[in-house]
């Protein structure tokens, strides 16, 4: 082989060499460059990252997505201000009072110097139990002259009326009642008269 054969020969595999190795850096500096960025995110290696600077935020579509309700603890109950509210008048029941009522005898005769009990002409001492006597009004016609009535109450004359004429109301002296302390009620007829009705008036407390 000739000097210059072996000069071009070593030239071409020295330029062959040459580029295998450039080529083999080539491969090799990017793995070795990973492997040290790699043991630098390790703890304990000295490696701070850069600053981050946030991008624009640009927000999505919201989906709401299923509600479960959790178990509701109830806290402490505060009470707060009172404020009355408008006030409505309820009905109006009528207070309980007197009750009063009627008893009517009928006599339609004439009627001279009698006594009339009361007792004996209805069942005015049954059917006026617990009632209280407030008066008796006579019902007299075609009178006699001089006559006059009287109200016998136990046996004790407590009113009387001397001027006879249609309508005569006695009244007794004190509150008596049916039952209690009232044994017999009668009215007194002095001289002739002609006697309608006799109507005992009572009152209920």
């Amino acid at each position: 082989m000739t000097p210059s054969k072996l000069l071009l020969t070593a030239a071409a595999v020295l330029f062959t060499g040459t580029q295998t190795l450039a080529d083999s850096f080539s491969i090799i500096t990017p793995g070795r460059d990973r492997d040290y960025r790699d043991n630098a995110r390790r703890p304990g290696n000295d490696y701070r990252p850069g600053p981050v600077r946030p991008g624009p935020v640009r927000p999505g579509p919201v989906r709401p997505g299923p509600v479960r309700p959790g178990p509701i603890r109830p806290g402490p109950v505060r009470p707060g201000p009172v404020r009355p509210g408008p006030i409505y008048p309820g009905p109006v029941r009528p207070v309980p009072g007197p009750h009063y009522i009627q008893k009517v005898i009928y006599i339609n005769r004439y009627v001279m110097n009698e006594a009339l009990y009361l007792q004996n002409l209805s069942d005015l001492f049954y059917s006026a139990q617990g009632y209280r006597l407030e008066s008796v009004t006579v019902e007299a016609t075609q009178i006699g002259y001089g006559a006059a009535l009287q109200l016998l109450v136990n046996g004790y004359v407590e009113s009387a009326d001397y001027t006879v004429y249609g309508l005569s109301t006695l009244y007794p002296n004190y509150s008596r009642v049916f039952g209690y302390d009232l044994s017999t009620l009668a009215v007194q007829v002095h001289g002739s008269a002609f006697i309608n009705r006799i109507t005992v008036n009572l009152r209920l407390d």
